[in-house]
């Protein structure tokens, strides 16, 4: 599905992933603190919630930070985010098989 898109020929699928995943635990965590399913304390429901929220952030600096054109340097994620409208961002980021700026497409 994603093999021929830009994140796959430039090798930074994998980054792509890693993202989404710290962010979907960050946000998890965020959750199961914040409903307190593990600790009937609310400071540790409160530390829980914030560590969630920090792994989140940490998730998508990384993203905006790693994820770059070996070209030109653009940061992918950042030029997806700034260029596109706000439902169809994540639709530019994963569909676009050249760099939106130099136009290099992985080969």
């Amino acid at each position: 599905m994603f093999e021929r898109t830009i994140l796959a020929t430039s090798g930074q699928l994998a980054k792509a992933a890693i993202s989404l995943a710290l962010f979907l635990a960050g946000v998890l965590l965020t959750i199961v603190g914040s409903l307190g399913w593990v600790s009937s304390s609310a400071e540790t429901q409160f530390d829980l919630a914030v560590a969630g929220i920090f792994v989140a952030l940490g998730a998508g600096i990384y993203a905006v930070t790693s994820i770059r054109c070996p070209k030109c340097g653009a940061h992918r994620v950042w030029v997806a985010v700034s260029k596109s409208h706000s439902s169809s961002w994540m639709a530019t980021l994963l569909g676009r098989d050249k760099c939106p700026v130099c136009d290099w497409n992985g080969k």
